[in-house]
């Protein structure tokens, strides 16, 4: 590759990522460049030179510059270690208020793990690119932006996260396979038994 291509690939990468102020999808991001005036293939050149050099990691689907948003907020508690495959935290995708909190309060007080709560599935895609694999994920299904059956879609094809326990929360009668299921409305003694079983399962 000529030098003044090279050069330009760093420039366009340098220039992306100090105005990325959240994780965002290769396609946004090709979004962003064309509109910075570049071709589709040439925002394609600098994601990928981006990539390569490290000045981008992917993460749940999702490009972030290493680091940058390790106190954003929304991230999972103190004592959360980033970027392990087993950090120890608790992910909940619910979008009603109530629920979350209740389920968030209920973990909590048992003392299984540090928990963090996302509204719907692009919100959690952010977190999982924030902070890594966790250690459960209770997923709703009927949410906003992007439901729990799209996000689970994603999981299970993302080698990182693939293998992460779920646990799904659903009013519905429709399921995934091979996934437990705590009905809504849900009974406390229920979750946490479903919950203990799904990490004993992993550990």
């Amino acid at each position: 590759m000529r030098p003044r291509t090279l050069q330009k690939l760093d420039d366009s990468a340098r220039w992306l990522v100090a105005r990325l102020h959240e994780p965002m999808g290769r396609a946004e991001l090709t979004e962003v460049l064309t509109e910075r005036g570049l071709t589709r293939p040439e925002a394609m050149a600098v994601l990928a030179y981006a990539v390569a050099s490290g000045l981008l990691v992917e993460r749940a689907g999702l490009l972030v510059p290493p680091g940058r948003f390790s106190s954003s907020e929304g991230a999972p508690p103190a004592g959360t270690t980033r970027q392990e495959p087993h950090s120890g935290w608790i992910l909940v995708v619910e979008d009603e208020e109530d629920c979350a909190s209740a389920l968030k309060d209920l973990l909590d007080a048992e003392g299984l793990r540090p928990v963090s709560v996302a509204h719907h599935g692009k919100h959690a895609l952010r977190l999982l690119a924030l902070a890594g694999r966790p250690s459960l994920i209770l997923l709703d299904l009927m949410m906003p932006e992007m439901n729990g059956w799209e996000l689970l879609e994603i999981l299970r094809e993302d080698p990182e996260l693939r293998d992460v326990p779920v646990v799904v929360l659903t009013a519905s009668r429709e399921k995934p396979p091979n996934v437990p299921v705590v009905r809504k409305p849900f009974r406390v003694p229920e979750v946490l038994s479903v919950v203990e079983r799904a990490m004993a399962a992993s550990a």
